[in-house]
């Protein structure tokens, strides 16, 4: 019985410690919720604040949580790509090719990465027959659930290498296009020469489709559909196919 009644008292602490966290994040949240619908928490009057004050708000609570490294308002991303933006006279390895601030809805957000062994893989592609570019979108590797894109490029031996990669807030027809222009403009820059590819290869999505028609015209050897997608869609709907055959067995 003393047992079950110290580890009563244990899980009660937890919980009571649990309680206190969620209440300071709420509070939180709701001192910046208040502050972005220009509510004053001292007196419930309803007050205009200009853009510079919500953005003062947004720093002075970065500053109390200790945050200063952290990507928290638009400023904050616009100073990040500034800082990390390709430029010839620079030896970084990783850098910005483009941003694009949005607000996650009817602007999208998509921060395009690449490296100089990205470009490397680029154009010694662009070197071979048949140049192919490929892109797909990868999910769950973010807390903001984002879907990262991913532009890679093959060699003749099917061996897959990045050449760019975005975070974005969705994966649709404007962030793939700003991707591939991005990275368009980027290489132009290094190699002072234009992109020209054969093929280009995605799971077939018609958002894709539009975004490389529109940035990249028409492809000599066209679009080619992702033999990986193919089987996992085929693999599918053999599984249903077999799962109703066993139900209708069952019932009749």
């Amino acid at each position: 019985m003393r047992k079950d009644n110290s580890m009563k008292n244990v899980v009660n602490e937890i919980e009571e410690q649990d309680n206190d966290a969620l209440n300071e994040s709420f509070n939180l949240k709701m001192d910046l919720s208040d502050n972005y619908k220009g509510k004053d928490p001292e007196n419930e009057e309803m007050q205009v604040r200009t853009d510079k004050q919500i953005l003062q708000t947004i720093r002075n609570i970065k500053s109390q949580n200790n945050s200063k490294g952290e990507i928290i308002c638009v400023d904050d991303l616009k100073d990040f790509c500034l800082a990390n933006q390709f430029a010839s006279n620079n030896n970084k390895e990783v850098f910005v090719c483009d941003a694009l601030y949005g607000n996650s809805l009817e602007t999208p957000i998509c921060l395009v990465f690449s490296s100089k062994t990205c470009m490397k893989n680029l154009n010694y592609t662009l070197s071979m027959p048949n140049p192919t570019l490929a892109v797909d979108g990868t999910f769950k590797v973010n807390s903001l659930g984002y879907p990262l894109l991913c532009l890679t490029t093959l060699d003749a031996n099917h061996q897959i290498f990045p050449v760019a990669m975005a975070p974005a807030s969705s994966e649709s027809e404007k962030t793939i296009s700003f991707l591939l222009n991005s990275v368009l403009k980027t290489y132009n820059k290094i190699y002072k020469k234009d992109v020209n590819i054969t093929y280009f290869m995605s799971d077939c999505g018609s958002h894709i489709f539009n975004a490389v028609k529109n940035t990249l015209g028409p492809l000599k050897g066209g679009h080619l559909s992702c033999f990986f997608h193919i089987k996992e869609n085929q693999r599918k709907k053999t599984w249903l196919n077999t799962k109703l055959i066993k139900m209708i067995e069952i019932q009749f």
